[in-house]
């Protein structure tokens, strides 16, 4: 194998655990909605990584799809604002580890989420300095090795290694 020339992380699961403030999302939006229904810890952290189309599937399964989206676009508008007022929780020692890393390599974040939240984790674990560039699913609404392809093409990269909790 050669030598990478950039590295590609995923966000949640690979660089912190967010799931908590995910969770209380959700559930804010469901109250303010009057829908009488709890998401748990434990079932949006088997969902860490999904794309948003299959957890709205999962997660509210007696609703039509238009309900789905719309109620799934409240969440990630309200998720926007806890991110920044409770963030999550970084993994011990990624910020150290990026910042030598990035020293080496241009390091790039990728993840299945909503159109803004990589860059409110970015603002929020002070690491903009660090990352050269980031795609959310929500930008396009493709699937990973897509968005990876489109990062790679993007910015010249020929044997860049994707870092993630997922394959």
């Amino acid at each position: 194998m050669q030598k990478p020339d950039s590295l590609i992380f995923d966000m949640d699961g690979t660089l912190w655990d967010a799931v908590d403030t995910y969770a209380y999302s959700w559930n804010e939006v469901f109250r303010e909605k009057g829908i009488d229904k709890t998401i748990t810890r434990d079932t949006l952290a088997g969902m860490v990584g999904w794309e948003g189309k299959k957890v709205i599937e999962v997660l509210m399964p007696e609703f039509e799809h238009d309900k789905r989206v719309e109620i799934y676009s409240t969440v990630n508008d309200k998720r926007h604002n806890l991110i920044r007022e409770k963030g999550g929780i970084l993994y011990p020692g990624v910020k150290d580890g990026l910042k030598q890393l990035a020293e080496k390599y241009p390091l790039f974040i990728l993840s299945n989420c909503a159109k803004g939240i990589i860059r409110q984790f970015i603002d929020w674990a002070g690491i903009d300095d660090l990352i050269k560039d980031e795609l959310a699913h929500g930008v396009n609404f493709m699937p990973k090795n897509h968005n990876i392809k489109l990062l790679m093409d993007k910015h010249g990269l020929q044997q860049s290694v994707y870092i993630g909790d997922t394959a």
